[in-house]
């Protein structure tokens, strides 16, 4: 999860830090500008939210609720990127970003649903664990596509 963060996410800021200004109107670029700012905020708080799934210790099965709140918080910080009002020249790159949170909330529905029974439900966490990667997957796709579009806009 530290390599989605120190890789994939701050150079994305930086790129988004870039664009500002690159042969936009004043419209554009306020525009552009409230949306890298909105989007920084999202995504230190998706590295955030995994930061506290790292800190997790894999062995204690017991922490099945710190696990469920983490995947929360995870899910909560998706959404909150998807819900952001892109710009037109990022509307293709921030689907994605859109297509992350919906894998993640199905992951953490089937993780909450996994762990309602007693024990879990072993092909609903593989499910689960699934979605997640997906999810993990479609994020760093997005980013890898907001950075091109702030490179070259």
């Amino acid at each position: 999860m530290k390599f989605l963060r120190h890789f994939l996410i701050f150079p994305m800021l930086f790129a988004l830090t870039a664009l500002s200004g690159c042969g936009q109107t004043a419209k554009d670029t306020e525009a552009i500008n409230a949306y890298r700012a909105k989007t920084e905020s999202a995504l230190e708080e998706i590295s955030a939210a995994y930061d506290r799934l790292d800190a997790l210790d894999a062995e204690d099965a017991a922490d099945t609720d710190g696990f469920l709140s983490a995947v929360g918080d995870l899910k909560a910080a998706m959404e909150e990127a998807a819900a952001i009002e892109p710009p037109e020249e990022f509307s293709d790159a921030h689907a994605l970003l859109q297509e992350a949170s919906t894998d993640m909330d199905q992951a953490a529905d089937d993780f909450t649903s996994a762990f309602s029974s007693d024990p879990p439900d072993e092909d609903l966490l593989k499910t689960a664990a699934s979605e997640y990667q997906k999810a993990q997957d479609t994020l760093q796709s997005a980013i890898t596509a907001l950075r091109a579009v702030g490179s070259s806009a």
